[in-house]
């Protein structure tokens, strides 16, 4: 029903001008950062509980809601890193993002079941690349460098299980849920650069942030509305 679409279109109009002022306080550094973040976060959470009762996919929440939670948990943790540089707080982000991917991944294989060469071989292939990258570009993660690397696999996993889901299904749930999940996976691979390469000159590292931002919370809009409309 339009009732329907109507306020789902309400929620992700709401839901990017959360972005845009997340977006805007990244550009002009300002105090309010990790506030507009966690805001948009918190964003997320409530997008996806309020989608679960609208499409009446309300099963879904078992699976979707801890792993948004993990997410929130996450952006706290690397924003408090992005504050004070301390190497435990990125570590904690990290477990928290790790934890949730395994959330999406078993979601995913629930509705889309089956191990396969690509979403096994195409991970593999993500962490070499990764180790490559790291080191041909000096990257200095130091002691993040094996759990960024089982982190990698996993977002592989992840992004390769809903690209088939959305390949097989080619529904416009389906097609809303691998779009997401590569955004997501583009915002991770920038997330490396942006705390772990010397930049030359700021506006670099500001243009690499607003990316990072920016594919982060669309891509879990797009998980959302694909779980909405599947």
């Amino acid at each position: 029903t339009m009732g329907t679409e109507g306020m789902m279109t309400a929620g992700v109009v709401i839901y990017l001008c959360l972005l845009g002022n997340l977006l805007r306080a990244a550009v002009c550094g300002s105090q309010g950062y990790l506030a507009a973040k966690m805001t948009n976060s918190a964003g997320f959470v409530a997008l996806g509980v309020f989608f679960a009762f609208l499409s009446g996919h309300l099963s879904y929440l078992a699976w979707i809601l801890p792993a948004l939670l993990l997410c929130f948990l996450g952006d706290f943790f690397i924003g408090l890193f992005r504050k004070n540089r301390k190497s435990r707080h990125f570590m904690l982000g990290l477990i928290f993002f790790l934890a949730a991917h395994l959330g999406f991944s078993l979601f995913l294989l629930m509705l889309h079941p089956g191990i396969d060469p690509f979403n096994i071989g195409i991970p593999l292939a993500v962490g070499v690349v990764f180790l490559l990258v790291e080191r041909l570009c000096g990257l200095k993660m130091r002691k993040l460098r094996w759990p960024a690397f089982f982190y990698a696999l996993l977002l592989a996993f992840f992004m390769v299980n809903a690209l088939e889901f959305a390949l097989d299904r080619r529904s416009v749930g389906a097609l809303w849920t691998g779009v997401g999940a590569a955004l997501f996976f583009a915002s991770d691979v920038s997330i490396i650069f942006l705390y772990f390469h010397t930049f030359r000159r700021p506006e670099q590292k500001t243009a690499v942030h607003v990316f990072n931002l920016a594919t982060y919370y669309l891509g879990i809009l797009g998980i959302l509305i694909g779980l909405g409309t599947l």
